[in-house]
């Protein structure tokens, strides 16, 4: 009867798991055909609902791809003045296909394209948030 029990819980643990997997929609970058465009729409552009509110972070955690360089965003948009003056705000992070900057030469590699996408956040980031970021992402 114990050995009926305990399968029974591993049972419900692993459907429990499943279900969980399929909630959070994340689709490798295997099963993107090892496309890094196809792998950030999936996953962070159609999906970006789940990371509204939540720290940097939560994105960073789940990104597969290898950060070749980011930057702070901090800037108005060209033309807003006055009231209407607004900043965007975030971070801006590039990523090459890893598995193609491996196969590369030195030469070659200057002439890869590079894949990017911008986290925006609610607020200006503080000189020490955006150290933290760096830290974080290296």
């Amino acid at each position: 009867m114990k050995k009926y029990l305990i399968s029974f819980v591993f049972t419900l643990i692993g459907v429990a798991f499943v279900n969980a997997q399929k909630t959070l929609g994340y689709i490798p970058l295997a099963n993107s055909n090892n496309d890094p465009a196809q792998y950030l729409i999936n996953n962070f552009e159609n999906q970006k609902a789940k990371y509204i509110g939540q720290p940097i972070s939560k994105i960073l955690n789940n990104l597969e791809l290898k950060i070749l360089s980011h930057s702070p965003l901090n800037r108005v948009p060209s033309g807003m003045t006055g009231k209407d003056k607004r900043y965007i705000v975030g971070v801006y992070l590039r990523f090459y296909n890893t598995d193609e900057f491996i196969r590369k030469t030195d030469a070659e590699r200057k002439q890869m394209k590079f894949y990017s996408f911008t986290i925006r956040t609610k607020d200006l980031l503080l000189r020490e948030e955006y150290e933290a970021l760096y830290l974080k992402i290296l």
